[in-house]
């Protein structure tokens, strides 16, 4: 019992190292991704991103199925991948470097940012401990399934999510003396969990298509699986954020970080619980569930210090709708490629058609979508009839 505790202490010592070393750096680059996102320096922020995760992607592949490492293979390639970023930023940060030092700048900084700074750090080991616990509970295999999973999800939030949040950052703040304020917070919120909604069923209807598309090996096939209620957490974590608007504008940043530490306690407790019985499902399940209530907390106490009224039971009737027309992909990813992919296609298509019978959208926003429309089939024939003027 003392030689296995002591092998055990001695190979974990190791990974919690390099798990330091990983978050050290995450905290290094959040504040040149912070001024990128300040000055909408939006191309610079999406390729950076990008290049981290095809880094962060390849190396772990490489360490796990190549070089067939250990559970450090995934710290490993997440440093490699935050290195290739800082990298990617390098004249940006030079560029905007200056060496001064300002008592008072550091007060005001230390009272409103301490506190996210704990809450950073408990996101950190929240999203590290899930791997841990799994490799604890199984086997390495596990971890690399879970992890392939979870990067393939994980595209939505780096491409997608991040480049929208982005975008609309800057337009919020200065927003936030608009009389109308509140009626566009709450339809941004609308709209930017329909647009990633769509995405979310795409990764999660052909998840199984992707997994075979990048993984080479079939060991890994099983982990689509998990993908689509990864990428149903990464919903919600979109929604916090935006749920998150009442709180920021208040700057109450103390009950953002108490929120972010009790989530994360609850949501390693979640893998403690769910792991030991359901292996990665469990892990997926627990992410997922500190995801929901991430959301609930937040938007519970955002809405207490600054109330926006947004439209809860659209949001409700999107979930429920693209899980309802996910159980039929259960059993249609038992068919073959060609009927799965055009059954697939089909079922994501009639999301919005349904959601328009539900009355989800507006008059105004139809007879917009119907003005699109009719200017973009105007533009279309006007140039179909310049075409016929050239062939004359």
């Amino acid at each position: 019992m003392d030689i296995s505790a002591g092998i055990w202490k001695s190979e974990y010592t190791h990974v919690i190292r390099i798990m330091a070393v990983a978050s050290m750096i995450q905290m290094v680059i959040i504040m040149p991704s912070t001024l990128l996102r300040v000055q909408e320096k939006a191309t610079l922020y999406t390729l950076g991103n990008i290049v981290q995760m095809i880094v962060m992607l390849s190396f772990t592949v490489w360490f796990i199925v190549g070089l067939k490492w250990g559970i450090e293979s995934i710290y490993y390639a997440q440093i490699l991948g935050l290195i290739a970023y800082l990298a990617i930023l390098s004249k940006f940060i030079v560029i905007n470097v200056q060496l001064r030092f300002e008592t008072k700048l550091l007060k005001e900084i230390i009272v409103f940012c301490l506190p996210l700074f704990i809450s950073t750090l408990a996101v950190v080991l929240l999203n590290q401990a899930d791997r841990l616990i799994i490799k604890y509970y199984g086997q390495l295999g596990d971890v690399g399934l879970y992890t392939l999973a979870f990067r393939l999800s994980n595209t939505l939030n780096i491409l997608l999510v991040a480049s929208i949040s982005f975008a609309i950052q800057p337009l919020i703040y200065k927003k936030m003396d608009d009389p109308n304020n509140k009626r566009f917070y709450s339809k941004l919120m609308t709209y930017f969990v329909f647009v990633v909604m769509i995405f979310v069923m795409g990764m999660a209807f052909f998840g199984k298509e992707f997994v075979k598309l990048f993984a080479r090996r079939e060991e890994y096939y099983a982990s689509f699986e998990l993908i689509p209620i990864l990428s149903l957490a990464i919903l919600f974590n979109m929604m916090k954020d935006m749920a998150m608007i009442g709180l920021q504008i208040t700057k109450k940043t103390g009950v953002i970080a108490a929120i972010v530490v009790a989530v994360s306690a609850s949501g390693i407790l979640l893998n403690f619980l769910l792991v030991p019985a359901f292996q990665n499902q469990g892990a997926a399940l627990a992410r997922f569930i500190a995801a929901v209530i991430f959301f609930l907390l937040v938007y519970f106490y955002s809405q207490r210090a600054y109330r926006i009224p947004y439209e809860m039971k659209k949001l409700l009737l999107m979930i429920l709708l693209a899980i309802m027309l996910y159980l039929p992909v259960i059993w249609i990813n038992e068919l073959n490629l060609f009927i799965r992919i055009i059954t697939k296609s089909f079922l994501i298509a009639v999301y919005p058609i349904l959601l328009y019978l539900f009355n989800f959208f507006e008059k105004a926003e139809v007879d917009a979508i119907k003005f699109g429309w009719e200017k973009w089939s105007s533009l279309k024939n006007f140039g179909i009839n310049i075409k016929g003027v050239f062939r004359q």
